[in-house]
C-alpha cells in the first residue's frame, strides 16, 4: 500500500522551495485526501488494519476531531459487508448511556447484520470532544469471517447538527471519512484446520490443540517439561519417570492416555532444542 510521502526539511533554494509545495500539495491531495479533509474543518473517521487475516479478531476506533473541547448533538452508523466481518463487542469511555453497550442493547435496535448504528444524538452528560484535537469516540471488536475486500462506512442517521463548545451552542457538520478492509487466506502450515495465528503447534497437526501445562505450546510439540524453553536430559529424566503411566500428563505427547516409546520418539526429535513453534502467545515468546 502507498504511504503519504515525508515532506523534506530543508529546500536548498526559494525557487526549488516553491516549486517543492506545489509538488508536495499536489501528493498529499492525491495520496493522501483524509488527511487533508481532516484539516480542514470537524471530522469523523474509521480507523482500521488494512489487512487482517481469516478468522482474526480485530479493533476498529471510531475517531473525531472537532477542533475545540466540548459536547456534540448526533449519531451515527457503521455499516459493512456481514458476510466478511462481524461485530463482537462495542466499547466506549465516552458515553454513559446504555447506548455505550451495544450491540444488543435496547439502545442500539440498528445493531443488524451489516449495520452498527451508535447513539449519541440528545445525550449531554456525556463529554463526547474531551480534547481540542482527535478523540477515540468508540471502539468495535469485528472477527473477519469471509475473504474479500469490505469498506467501513460512516453514515450520519440523527444529524450531527452541531454541539455545546466554549459556553454556546454551534452549528456544524463534520465530514465523514471512510476506510477500506481487506480480509486475506490464513495460512494453516500443518494442515490441521487451524489456522496459524491461532496454532500452538505450528508445524505438527494437531487439531485438539492439547495443551496440558498450558503454556501456549501444545503437547504435540512441547517435550519441555521444566518449562525453561530447552528440551534436555532433565526433560527425559521427567518422561523415563512417567513411563507407562496413564492420564493427561505433559508427558504424554500424542495423546493417546499413556506415556510410552511413542512419546519418546516424538521427544527425540527436539532433543536440545526449543519446543514448538506456537503461532500463539507462549512462556517461549516473552
Amino acid at each position: 500500500m502507498m504511504k503519504c510521502p515525508d515532506i523534506p526539511a530543508h529546500p536548498t533554494s526559494a525557487s526549488r522551495f516553491g516549486r517543492g509545495l506545489l509538488v508536495w500539495a499536489f501528493l498529499f491531495i492525491s495520496l493522501c485526501p483524509g488527511l487533508v479533509l481532516a484539516g480542514s474543518g470537524p471530522s469523523i473517521w474509521v480507523q482500521a488494519p488494512d489487512l487482517v487475516q481469516q478468522g482474526e479478531q480485530f479493533e476498529i476506533e471510531i475517531v473525531g476531531d472537532f477542533g475545540v473541547q466540548g459536547l456534540i448533538v448526533g449519531g451515527l452508523e457503521v455499516q459493512y459487508d456481514s458476510t466478511m466481518l462481524t461485530i463482537d463487542a462495542f466499547s466506549t469511555e465516552l458515553i454513559s448511556v446504555p447506548g455505550g453497550n451495544c450491540p444488543g442493547s435496547a439502545a442500539c435496535p440498528d445493531d443488524t447484520p451489516g449495520r452498527f448504528l451508535i447513539v449519541w444524538a440528545g445525550h449531554l452528560t456525556p463529554l463526547i470532544a474531551p480534547f481540542d484535537g482527535p478523540t477515540v469516540m468508540g471502539t468495535l471488536t469485528m472477527t473477519a469471517q469471509e475473504v474479500g475486500e469490505t469498506p467501513l462506512e460512516l453514515v450520519d442517521r440523527s444529524d450531527f447538527t452541531g454541539g455545546w463548545f466554549d459556553g454556546g451552542f454551534q452549528p456544524f457538520t463534520p465530514t465523514f471519512l471512510n476506510t477500506t478492509v481487506e480480509v486475506i487466506p490464513a495460512s494453516d502450515t500443518d494442515g490441521d484446520t487451524i489456522f496459524d495465528f491461532q496454532d500452538n503447534c505450528l508445524l505438527v497437526p494437531n487439531a485438539d490443540q492439547r495443551d496440558t501445562d498450558a503454556d501456549g505450546i501444545g503437547n504435540t510439540c512441547d517435550p519441555d517439561f521444566t518449562n525453561n524453553c530447552h528440551v534436555a536430559f532433565d526433560d527425559f529424566e521427567i518422561l523415563s519417570n512417567n513411563f507407562f503411566m496413564t492420564g493427561d500428563l505433559v508427558t504424554d505427547l500424542n495423546g493417546d492416555g499413556i506415556t510410552n516409546f511413542a512419546d519418546l520418539q516424538i521427544m527425540k526429535g527436539f532433543a536440545f532444542g526449543p519446543p514448538g513453534p506456537s503461532g500463539v502467545p507462549n512462556s517461549c515468546s516473552q
